[in-house]
């Protein structure tokens, strides 16, 4: 009996091996692709935090003519004096710090530039028409400070903005006594050579716009225009006795800078 049953399990194992061998053999899977590699998005730029620089560039400065009258009686002294326009060199720091929403930039800047503008012009005193005099008048404007706000629109490192805010400037004139007719035109001890100088801050407002680029994350650069104008003055030389109004002064700023932000 047991000679059967192991002949009948050997039967059913060799028939198994039999059928296995006349299945149709399963095709193996494909090879999966590798995956594909996307480079992480570069970091926007943050134009947030506080940042200290220096700037160079050009300023154009215009003194409009003014009136002169005597200092005792208040009366016109007609004078052949033009405008005053000049062009120099300006340049000095500034600190600041933005704060970013988005693309939106707020910030606030002060900043004060050395100027080397001056200029010089002559004029004649004339009395009834007749010539009795000459002065020359000459006028300065050391530097330039803002104190001004900031509103920009951020490209990822490219920040184009507006600016305006309160202005200063450092006003100097100077008036020397050329020549004059004594007894007539020279008040006082106000004789050929005599000069007196006057200064005084003149306040005013600016506006402008600029664009900066970040060179990298801690270096930036810009271009800069201010506008600025500056508040009218009336002044008087004691020892020749005249008072001068200048109307307000005007100054055109043309700059670039560089940044550091920490």
């Amino acid at each position: 009996m047991k000679r059967m049953l192991m002949a009948a399990a050997l039967a059913f194992a060799a028939g198994g091996q039999a059928l296995a061998a006349d299945l149709p053999q399963a095709s193996p899977l494909p090879p999966r692709a590798p995956s594909m590699y996307v480079p992480a998005a570069p970091p926007v730029y943050n134009w947030g935090g506080i940042y200290l620089g220096l700037n160079a560039g050009g300023s154009f400065v215009d003194q409009p003519a003014g009136s002169f009258t005597n200092a005792t009686t208040g009366a016109a002294i007609p004078g052949a004096v033009s405008d005053a326009n000049s062009t120099g060199f300006a340049g000095g720091g500034q600190l600041g710090f933005n704060y970013q929403l988005s693309q939106i930039v707020l910030g606030a800047e002060a900043d004060v530039d050395y100027l080397s503008n001056k200029s010089t012009l002559n004029g004649t005193s004339t009395i009834g028409g007749a010539p009795v005099g000459t002065f020359t008048h000459t006028y300065q404007l050391d530097f330039l400070s803002t104190v001004r706000g900031r509103v920009g629109f951020a490209f990822d490192r490219i920040l184009a903005y507006g600016t305006a805010g309160l202005a200063m400037g450092g006003f100097q004139a100077t008036r020397t006594e050329n020549s004059c007719t004594v007894g007539v035109s020279c008040p006082g001890t106000s004789v050929p050579g005599t000069n007196e100088s006057y200064s005084d801050l003149r306040l005013g407002w600016t506006a402008g716009a600029g664009v900066e680029y970040a060179i990298t994350d801690s270096w930036t650069a810009k271009l800069e225009y201010l506008y600025a104008s500056l508040e009218s003055l009336n002044y008087t030389f004691p020892i020749q006795n005249r008072t001068t109004s200048a109307p307000a002064e005007t100054v055109n700023l043309v700059r670039v800078g560089v940044n550091y932000k920490f």
